[in-house]
């Protein structure tokens, strides 16, 4: 909600829609998942994420942008990771099925937050391995958002 309201670029604003559609739907799929066992999805958010809107609540239009993307980023590949992760050691054959038909639209936020930090923060990302003494080395490069 965030970036539809605070973003300056409309890939930011866009990508804020997608995640949040993408992400509602995943959660009632959920939702069904853990009642169907007992139990429930908590409806609270943890501790970092509660400081990452209060940080990202401050800002507006390009700062916005360059914070948001960078995060976004971030904890996709790592969401990405974990999907993984979790597919390959899944036991539960009612949950497996969830994890693999969410991997896609993780998979394509993961790419395009990617895609769009590269876009909003490309001077810090140059910046920041110029400082390292990584620029013009894609195997070192991956540190600093360059995957590709």
């Amino acid at each position: 909600q965030l970036a539809m309201e605070r973003g300056a670029s409309d890939g930011v604003k866009d990508f804020g829609k997608r995640v949040r559609a993408n992400d509602t739907a995943v959660l009632v799929i959920l939702g069904r998942l853990a009642e169907a066992r007992g139990g429930k999805v908590p409806s609270g958010t943890a501790q970092a994420d509660d400081e990452s809107m209060a940080r990202l609540g401050a800002l507006r239009g390009e700062a916005f942008d360059k914070a948001y993307m960078s995060l976004m980023a971030e904890r996709h590949a790592t969401l990405q990771s974990l999907f993984r992760w979790q597919y390959e050691h899944c036991t539960d054959e009612a949950v497996k099925p969830f994890v693999l038909g969410t991997i896609p639209a993780v998979a394509s936020h993961a790419r395009l937050s990617d895609e769009l930090n590269k876009r909003v923060n490309a001077e810090e990302i140059k910046a920041a391995e110029e400082a390292a003494g990584v620029a013009g080395d894609p195997k070192k490069k991956r540190r600093f958002g360059n995957k590709n």
